[in-house]
């Protein structure tokens, strides 16, 4: 699995942008979707990336039926992150 955490070009601001997500220091609906993009886009093959991105694409702060809250997601982006990938 490719993920996020091997360096690359482009990739220490995604890292850090997930990192920032994970901290609760920008869990804005906008860092979210650049996020969902980025991801999109540089992991279009990887079934894990895929997976968290649709994570992504079902994200609002306070959460809700069918959604992902902040700490949902924190949670999940945490084992990304690590490698670990989803669930």
């Amino acid at each position: 699995m490719a993920c996020p955490h091997s360096p690359g070009p482009g990739q220490a601001e995604l890292l850090a942008q997930m990192r920032r997500f994970v901290e609760g220091a920008d869990c804005s609906m906008e860092n979210a979707n650049a996020l969902e993009v980025a991801l999109d886009d540089g992991y279009p093959e990887d079934p894990v990336i895929q997976e968290f991105v649709t994570m992504l694409a079902c994200y609002r702060p306070g959460g809700g039926a069918y959604l992902y809250d902040q700490k949902e997601l924190a949670r999940e982006m945490k084992r990304v992150l690590e490698g670990g990938g989803t669930k």
